[in-house]
């Protein structure tokens, strides 16, 4: 073994019997955060995978972490997720989402709902990553339930593929024999193509009752239920339950 190792090592086992010894005494959570944090630095530095050695090491660093901001009495008056993301680097998708997990249920038991909802985002993130990564029908339907409520930026871009997708859709048949549909549209600019996409976001958001589609065929009825059905589960249930939410409504 390498004489650098071996100090690393020597660091290691010195960082462990000074945390023994400090649950043995009455000391002050941010004492043990500064051992936690270099103990888990140094593993990083000895470990070709640390992550199994690290685990639990960092499960305790998150509730020293938590309690250092509940009493408020030192440097920390709040969580700096950054610091937590660069820690837990090493681990699989399925450690860091149980690592956040863990700091959600630790913020739930301080009452720091802010912290927490600061959080939500980076664990439907995670979340999402391993149901999209799981290459299965399940996980990527799971993943696409999810995305919207990552954050509204992705709650936009589902409106706007879906927006595009209905309008695609609606665009009127070059064979009346293949017609499924008939949209029923008003005139508002005079350019028929910037009517036909201001028409379906008028349908969509029932703005003009005059503008409507209309089934002509079993399929008709079909397609026309997926895309409202569609409409109304990505955009109004998440934006609804989006804005709510940081308006501080309850639904």
């Amino acid at each position: 073994m390498e004489p650098q190792n071996l100090l690393i090592l020597d660091f290691i086992n010195s960082l462990e019997e000074k945390l023994k010894n400090l649950e043995l005494t009455s000391f002050k959570p941010q004492e043990e955060l500064h051992l936690l944090n270099s103990l888990i630095q140094a593993k990083c530095l000895y470990y070709d995978k640390p992550s199994s050695f690290i685990y639990s090491d960092l499960k305790q660093l998150v509730k020293a972490y938590c309690q250092t901001t509940d009493t408020n009495k030192f440097e920390y008056d709040k969580i700096d997720f950054c610091i937590i993301e660069k820690l837990i680097t090493p681990l699989s998708r399925h450690e860091k989402l149980a690592i956040l997990g863990f700091t959600r249920r630790e913020l739930l038991k301080i009452h720091d709902l802010a912290s927490v909802k600061l959080l939500e985002p980076r664990i439907r993130e995670l979340e999402y990553q391993l149901f999209i990564s799981s290459k299965t029908l399940s996980g990527f339907v799971k993943g696409l339930f999810l995305f919207p409520t990552i954050n509204f930026k992705n709650l936009l871009i589902t409106f706007f593929l879906i927006f595009i997708l209905c309008s695609l859709v609606l665009l009127p048949s070059t064979n009346s024999s293949w017609e499924t549909f008939r949209f029923n549209k008003v005139d508002i600019v005079g350019n028929e193509t910037v009517d036909h996409f201001l028409n379906t976001l008028i349908f969509l958001f029932k703005l003009d009752s005059s503008v409507s589609v209309n089934p002509i065929s079993m399929a008709g009825v079909i397609v026309s239920v997926i895309l409202k059905s569609f409409f109304v589960l990505f955009i109004v249930n998440y934006l609804i339950k989006f804005l709510a939410k940081h308006l501080s409504l309850e639904i």
